[in-house]
């Protein structure tokens, strides 16, 4: 379940391309979002030129859209954080770091789109392990980063 060597192993064995991945961003098919969000976590990660491709396609509006998701279904819940859930919550908070990471243009597309308010709420989560997550991405949405006047 954790994005590693061997996952990212694999990622860089498949013939898809950043403009093939981020074609798919346009998917209307649900099921494809928690893989994309693995996808994107690992490209990302090793590769960090891929941030003008995901954020030309719009995957930053895509990616926090999953977030929000996750947040509905836990309040759907009673506040219980689903395992699934979950998973993503911290995948996408990682993927949001390596995209707003020394990347101005995402950061500014992030703050727009209201990330910064999902990684606020996701600090009262009772796991110490989003709340973690949430305190990096918003540090890598903030650094650098010049609000405007």
């Amino acid at each position: 379940d954790r994005v590693g060597p061997v996952h990212s192993c694999r990622c860089e064995e498949t013939p898809f391309t950043p403009r093939y991945l981020a074609k798919l961003l346009h998917s209307a098919v649900p099921e494809l979002r928690t893989t994309l969000l693995h996808v994107w976590a690992v490209v990302l990660s090793h590769e960090p030129s891929c941030q003008v491709e995901c954020l030309k396609a719009n995957g930053h509006a895509y990616f926090i859209e999953v977030l929000r998701d996750a947040r509905r279904v836990q309040e759907a819940v009673g506040g219980k954080q689903l395992a699934v859930q979950g998973r993503d919550q911290l995948l996408a908070f990682s993927l949001f770091g390596c995209l707003c990471r020394g990347y101005e243009p995402a950061q500014a597309a992030c703050v727009a789109e209201g990330l910064q308010d999902l990684c606020l709420a996701a600090l009262s989560h009772a796991d110490p392990l989003p709340r973690r997550w949430a305190l990096v991405c918003l540090a890598l949405l903030a650094r650098g980063h010049r609000p405007a006047a």
